[in-house]
C-alpha cells in the first residue's frame, strides 16, 4: 500500500469515527425528572448541652435534570422539642440547588437554604448561600450505590439572630435504584454545622430516608 493509499485509508477512518461523535452531539438532551417524600430523624446538639432538643421533619423533593444540569428542590418542616416547652421551635427548611456534572461521578454546583425557626420566644430566619459537590459510585452490590454531598456557605444572612459564620452541611449514605421500576431509595446520615460569630454553635443531625420516581428518556 503507498502513501496516498494510506493516506486516504486514513481519512476514511477519522470521517468513519466522527460520524457518531456528531450523531451523538446533534442528539437530544436527555431529560429526567424526580421525586418523593423523605424524613429527617433530627438531634439538635449545641456547645451548650442545656439546649439540645430532637424532632423528625417531614417533607419532599423534587429534581430536574438536561443533559449533565441538574436543578433540586427540598423542602421540610417539623419541631425541635426539649426539656421545656419554651425550647420547643417550629421549623421550615427550603433548598435549592444548580449542580453540573462535570464526571460520571462528580458534580458542582451552587446552593442556597432558608430555615425558618418559629417558637413561643419569636422567629428567626437563616439564608445560607454557597457552594456544594456531590460524589456518587457504585459500591459493586447489584444496584447499590455510596453518596457523598458537601455544601459550604460563605454568604449568609440573618433575621432577629445572631450572626453566622461557615456553615456546613454533608451528608453521606446509600442509595438503592430497583432493577425494574423506576424507583430509588436512599439513606444518609445529614449533618449541619451552624456556627455563631459569638458561642453556642449549632448541629442538626441525623438520619434522612427518601423515595423517588423517576420519569424521562
Amino acid at each position: 500500500m503507498n502513501s496516498w493509499s494510506r493516506f486516504r485509508l486514513a481519512l476514511v477512518t477519522l470521517a468513519a469515527s466522527a460520524v457518531p461523535a456528531q450523531a451523538q452531539l446533534n442528539a437530544p438532551r436527555a431529560v429526567q425528572l424526580s421525586g418523593g417524600p423523605l424524613v429527617f430523624a433530627v438531634r439538635q446538639g449545641s456547645d451548650v448541652e442545656a439546649i439540645s432538643r430532637t424532632g423528625t421533619w417531614w417533607g419532599a423533593f423534587g429534581t430536574l435534570g438536561v443533559g449533565r444540569i441538574t436543578a433540586c428542590l427540598l423542602g421540610m418542616t417539623g419541631t425541635l422539642v426539649g426539656a421545656s416547652t419554651v425550647l420547643t421551635e417550629n421549623v421550615r427548611e427550603t433548598v435549592l440547588s444548580a449542580s453540573y456534572r462535570l464526571l460520571p461521578w462528580l458534580e458542582l454546583g451552587l446552593e442556597g437554604e432558608v430555615v425558618r425557626l418559629k417558637s413561643d420566644l419569636g422567629t428567626t430566619l437563616w439564608r445560607l448561600y454557597g457552594a456544594r459537590a456531590g460524589v456518587t459510585e457504585r459500591l459493586g452490590f447489584g444496584d447499590l450505590a455510596g453518596r457523598a454531598d458537601l455544601a459550604v456557605y460563605p454568604v449568609t444572612g440573618v433575621v432577629a439572630a445572631r450572626r453566622l459564620r461557615r456553615p456546613v452541611r454533608a451528608e453521606v449514605g446509600l442509595v438503592w435504584t430497583a432493577p425494574t421500576w423506576p424507583v430509588e431509595m436512599q439513606l444518609a446520615y445529614r449533618v449541619e454545622s451552624i456556627d455563631f460569630v459569638d458561642t453556642n454553635d449549632l448541629r442538626l443531625a441525623g438520619l434522612m430516608v427518601s423515595v423517588a420516581v423517576r420519569l424521562g428518556r
